[in-house]
């Protein structure tokens, strides 16, 4: 009788060392899988301002925040100037130089 016993604790265990390990793995699969992020092609991007910018133009650039904020959102170029290092770093766009497959 002592051995059955042992017998049935030690599969007690082990049952509920697998459902454990069956737990992490889903709260882990799960996990996982919600972080990553995919871009998607197209899309919108919707800017909250309390009140109209004066000016769209981007000629008007540097005379209220609230047109510098609207208007460096609508006309951002593909490439900047990195001050430091002086040469161009991805601002909209990512470039390879390179061979084209």
């Amino acid at each position: 009788m002592n051995n059955r016993k042992a017998i049935q604790k030690y599969i007690t265990l082990l049952m509920g060392f697998f459902a454990l390990l069956g737990t992490f793995f889903l709260i882990f699969a799960y996990v996982y899988q919600g972080s990553k992020v995919t871009p998607e092609s197209g899309g919108q991007l919707i800017v909250a301002q309390l009140a109209p910018p004066p000016s769209l133009s981007p000629l008007a650039y540097g005379t209220d925040d609230r047109t510098n904020i609207i208007n460096h959102l609508m006309f951002r170029s593909l490439m900047k100037p990195d001050p430091i290092n002086q040469e161009l770093k991805q601002d909209l766009g990512s470039c390879e130089f390179g061979r084209v497959a």
